[in-house]
């Protein structure tokens, strides 16, 4: 005799908070029964994942289409198929899945998933028959959801004055020629004095903003040892959130007169907002900070007799 049919669990899977999905990102999915099949089967449950994409037909025709509709006919091909995604084959083994495929709760690891497609996740769940011995009821539930296009593709930065300047130089940095499938983009400069082997980067806002140039008031000075140089950062982030982060070396000097400097730094930092003020301070620079002596200008010498010009030293130029 065979059992009797019984409804299949529902399975219930949590949505997703996000519009797409960056795929450089890791990828939380969880699933559990309904609360009536919860209590019911409670943990007497086999779970096990499966990986779909959903993929344009094609066999579909938007003109086949039009032509049925014009002649009153039903056009049955549809416009998506639903196929496998061989991507996530043995994701478990390749270690793309960080958790078991046997778990109600599935993590992907970052770049396990193809950016600008659109995939089908299902969970099923298999139960015992409520009153046939030996024999198990299965459901399933399905979440669908799109990854966003690929990180932005880099374009430059370009910082101003060019090659070098003083600590309290304001300074214009600008990203240009950046590219991305989702748009509009968004920009976060930020740089690393890199003074400290705890030394991390300093973000220029606190936010990515939406222009790709900003000024600012000035910079940490670098370190001796690395020849003043420092390490400038714009992250570029796409509409809905991967990113590529771009450096670029440039020399910021502590400047030639330290006092008069500080003294500019601090009633700068006392005009500006209080997240300003934290990158502002960060340019103040302690006695022992002091101009490379190839990058100060000479005291001034007397000028021969009818010679009314006096030569400057600055970074980079022979002594």
């Amino acid at each position: 005799v065979p059992p009797a049919e019984v409804p299949p669990p529902a399975v219930v899977l949590t949505p997703l908070t996000v519009a797409r999905v960056v795929t450089t990102q890791r990828l939380k999915v969880t699933g559990a029964l309904s609360a009536r099949d919860q209590a019911q089967y409670g943990n007497d449950v086999q779970w096990m994942w499966r990986f779909y994409r959903v993929e344009p037909n094609p066999r579909f025709s938007v003109q086949q289409e039009a032509a049925a509709a014009a002649s009153g006919e039903a056009y049955m091909i549809p416009k998506e198929v639903t196929i496998p995604a061989v991507e996530l084959d043995d994701a478990e083994f390749l270690g793309l899945a960080l958790t078991t495929l046997s778990s109600n709760q599935l993590v992907l690891a970052r770049t396990s998933l193809r950016p600008s497609t659109t995939y089908a996740f299902q969970l099923r769940a298999t139960v015992p028959h409520p009153t046939s011995v030996g024999d198990y009821v299965v459901g399933a539930g399905t979440l669908e959801f799109t990854t966003a296009g690929p990180p932005p593709v880099p374009g430059d930065l370009t910082i101003l004055p060019a090659g070098w300047s003083y600590v309290d130089e304001e300074k214009t940095l600008t990203a240009s020629s950046w590219t991305a499938d989702d748009t509009p983009v968004s920009y976060m400069f930020s740089y690393n004095s890199g003074n400290s082997e705890f030394s991390s980067p300093l973000n220029l806002r606190v936010n990515p903003i939406s222009a790709p140039e900003q000024k600012v008031f000035c910079m940490a000075a670098g370190s001796p040892q690395s020849n003043y140089e420092v390490d400038v950062f714009v992250t570029v982030y796409s509409l809905y959130g991967a990113s590529t982060t771009f450096p670029k070396k440039y020399r910021v000097l502590p400047s030639a007169d330290r006092a008069r400097s500080n003294e500019r730094i601090l009633a700068q930092a006392s005009e500006v907002d209080p997240e300003t003020t934290i990158q502002v301070m960060a340019c103040y620079q302690l006695p022992s900070e002091v101009a490379p002596a190839r990058a100060r200008a000479p005291a001034p010498t007397p000028a021969p007799s009818g010679d009314s010009d006096s030569d400057t030293q600055t970074p980079g130029s022979e002594t």
